[in-house]
């Protein structure tokens, strides 16, 4: 029973670490320690108790990280998605008690290599799964988003997000191996791994880090302020079309007195038009006024219904006096949130379900715009800029793909009016934060209400004309930068998903081991780790 209180403890304190790693805790270095404790839980344990202590890590990240999913959809909402992310974390957990049957029973210097790689390979292997699947997956909370200020981040440009998770967890590894050694009394070997540990953190910042090849391109972001209006992104009211089309001219006349610098592009978030101005007549007026009295292109998130058969979120492009030229449609539908999977089934049991009245259509076209600009900007005239609408950003290919396509920027256009003060905006920018680095490309994160900041490839946020670095949350702002360009390609960007499948590849084959059938001999766990008995 002690023992079984040991893992069920530090499972707990190890999900919880994870949790207060990611914003807005923001305590990076705690992901490792995390990662470690549920190694620690799981090793000796019987595989039943392991998916269990999996679980229980996972609420101890996944309830406290999510509250903001129900602010509008109540507590049953946030509750369900905290649930069903910890789900992931059974398979895992599972995995990591029957990888450590044999792992176990090396030698401790060969155990000092197979646990931590195995730890971040099943680490990234759950990571991925629960980002894929079902519908599409939720790619939240990975412990590369939560290293967007530590000193590991620069690994994301060599090895992918996918390889950052698995350097942080591969770090809890090492410490896992520190605590089995000290229990050993085997003191050196306890120094050594905490030495190893301590260089898996600090060393990624003598890496060098890709250096923007483009010119600088002068950006306005415009965050307008929008109601508190739940999922009621175009109820037509064009209130928040106003707000943002109203700064938008305010920033034409400082621009005309030569308070503000001429912006090359003008970026709108997702959804500032909430009214269809391909069809609103009013609203397409109030656009096309912005568009030609900034005097550069705009980009604009609106809830066209055009095509068809139902709505689509969208960025629209215009030009001045030109009206609409471009568009792309966000790739990868919010499950629950822009479509209703199982939608009879989810009615019967909430009347929330119609809170999405129509399932949205998802774009097919890639992520990439070309806009005309300054020959001082680009040689012919245009710059392509790289798409991700709002939780587009989580997910790896949609955002290597505008690069890989020639995009010198990325720009990400959300609305996370549907959270109010929760920390869902800063837990964006921290994955926005990791894009940057990944990729070497500016990003601009545009809020309709915060947090809204334009980062540089270098992973710092750009400072603005007037000394910002950042908005608030519920505040109008106008934030001019002038934002590095590139067209280098990384490390990580070549490597695409090959870390992943690598990872997966070694955390079958662990797992796999681990299931083979073995002498009837008692397996040794040290003193003081709980793991001296199976449980």
């Amino acid at each position: 029973m002690v023992a079984l209180l040991q893992r069920v403890l530090a499972a707990a304190v190890g999900g919880t670490l994870v949790y207060l790693a990611h914003p807005d805790a923001d305590l990076w270095w705690a992901a490792a320690p995390g990662v470690a404790l549920l190694t620690l839980a799981t090793r000796g344990a019987r595989l039943r108790t392991g998916a269990l202590l999996g679980l229980l890590a996972g609420l101890c990240t996944f309830v406290p990280l999510l509250p903001w999913s129900g602010v509008y959809l109540g507590v049953e909402a946030w509750l369900a998605l905290a649930v069903f992310q910890a789900v992931y974390l059974v398979p895992m957990g599972w995995a990591l008690a029957a990888t450590q049957r044999w792992t176990s029973r090396l030698r401790p210097a060969a155990e000092a290599v197979a646990l931590p790689v195995l730890t971040a390979a099943l680490w990234v292997s759950q990571e991925w799964l629960r980002g894929s699947q079902p519908w599409g997956g939720f790619s939240w909370a990975r412990l590369a988003f939560s290293q967007s200020h530590a000193p590991t981040l620069p690994v994301a440009q060599y090895l992918t997000a996918a390889g950052l998770s698995a350097w942080v967890a591969a770090t809890g590894g090492v410490l896992a191996v520190a605590v089995l050694a000290a229990a050993r009394a085997r003191w050196g070997h306890a120094a050594g791994s905490l030495a190893a540990a301590g260089a898996l953190t600090a060393s990624p910042l003598l890496l060098p880090l890709s250096t923007p090849t483009g010119p600088e391109v002068e950006l306005l972001a415009v965050q307008g302020d929008a109601p508190q209006t739940g999922f009621q992104f175009d109820h037509g009211a064009r209130q928040v079309l106003t707000n943002h089309t109203a700064l938008v001219q305010q920033a034409a006349r400082e621009v005309a007195d030569g308070t503000r610098p001429a912006p090359d592009v003008v970026l709108l978030p997702e959804n500032a038009a909430d009214a269809n101005p391909l069809t609103d007549q009013r609203a397409a007026e109030l656009v096309a006024e912005a568009s030609l009295a900034v005097d550069a292109p705009m980009l604009l998130g609106a809830i066209p219904r055009e095509p068809g058969p139902g709505p689509s979120n969208a960025v629209l492009q215009y030009l001045p006096g030109q009206g609409p030229v471009a568009r792309y449609d966000k790739q990868h539908l919010v499950p629950f949130g822009e479509w209703v999977p199982l939608r009879p089934l989810v009615r019967a049991i909430t009347a929330k379900a119609d809170l999405v009245p129509q399932d949205f259509v998802a774009g097919a076209a890639p992520g990439v715009m070309d806009l005309p600009v300054r020959r001082e900007v680009s040689q012919d005239g245009v710059l392509r800029l790289g798409l991700g609408i709002c939780f587009e950003v989580a997910y790896d290919d949609l955002m290597r793909d505008p690069v890989e396509r020639g995009a010198g920027m990325l720009f990400v256009p959300t609305n996370n009016a549907s959270f109010g003060h929760g920390a869902q905006s800063t837990q964006q920018l921290a994955i926005s934060r990791v894009r940057a680095v990944e990729h070497a490309r500016t990003v601009a994160q545009v809020s309709t209400m915060g947090t809204s900041a334009v980062i540089g490839p270098d992973g710092r946020t750009l400072t603005t004309h007037d000394g910002r670095t950042q908005t608030g949350l519920y505040e109008p702002a106008l934030l001019s930068v002038t934002a590095p360009l590139n067209d280098a390609t990384t490390p990580a960007t070549r490597l695409g998903n090959w870390p992943t499948w690598v990872l997966g590849a070694v955390a079958a084959l662990g797992t796999s081991a681990g299931l083979l059938p073995r002498r009837a001999t008692a397996t040794s766990a040290p003193r003081g780790t709980g793991a001296h008995r199976a449980a």
